[in-house]
């Protein structure tokens, strides 16, 4: 945790926490924050990240406009908001480095005081993203943000046009497609054990 009861924070506090990620070897991290200025010390510790092959996943913003730091930068991934329609909402930042969308709007989650509540916004989102890619680590161990950005683009779901868009990135998430998740089938009862028990049952009730 970073920020305050009331969602503020600093830099300082940010990376001071990255820092810690690093040093206990942290495979992934989740951002559900933001802001509108950059950051030298954050650049720094998220390149980092990045270079040892670690995911740091950044919420996008919620102004309807520019995405926020540090999810603009390249060693992240920056993740926008969908509706319950599956379309983006109103509110998701966006730019040329949105890569995924996740559903975002009235989430019901955990709050204050042992309670819970719906909140919407691409800090719900995020969080999401972030865990089905821990999912996919645990499967492939050497995964990385140039392999997973590449996994969002082969099985995301588009939402807009054909192919990325500053908008809605590659599009929304979809789980079973992301870790190669295959439907069971269904197995069909041949014709011949049907009769049988058709059979069975017509004798049994003489």
């Amino acid at each position: 945790k970073v920020l305050d009861d009331d969602g503020v924070g600093s830099y300082k506090w940010l990376y001071d926490a990255l820092l810690w990620g690093l040093e206990e070897d942290g495979d992934m991290v989740n951002l559900s924050l933001g802001g509108d200025y950059e950051s030298a010390l954050i650049k720094t510790v998220c390149d980092e990240y990045d270079r040892k092959g670690k995911i740091v996943f950044c919420a996008a913003g919620n102004e309807n406009n520019r995405l926020d730091f540090p999810g603009r930068l390249e060693s992240t991934i920056a993740v926008g908001a969908v509706n319950k329609r599956w379309q983006r909402a109103y509110f998701s930042d966006y730019g040329p480095r949105l890569i995924v969308m996740a559903p975002g709007v009235e989430l019901l989650g955990p709050y204050l005081n042992d309670g819970y509540c719906q909140l919407s916004g691409t800090s719900m989102a995020t969080p999401i993203v972030a865990g089905i890619t821990a999912l996919k680590k645990s499967l492939e161990p050497d995964l990385n943000k140039e392999k997973c950005i590449e996994y969002f683009k082969k099985t995301c779901k588009d939402i807009a046009k054909p192919g990325w868009d500053e908008k809605t990135g590659y599009g929304v998430i979809q789980p079973d497609k992301f870790l190669n998740i295959k439907a069971s089938k269904k197995k069909e009862c041949s014709w011949w054990i049907l009769a049988i028990l058709a059979y069975l049952l017509t004798r049994n009730k003489k």
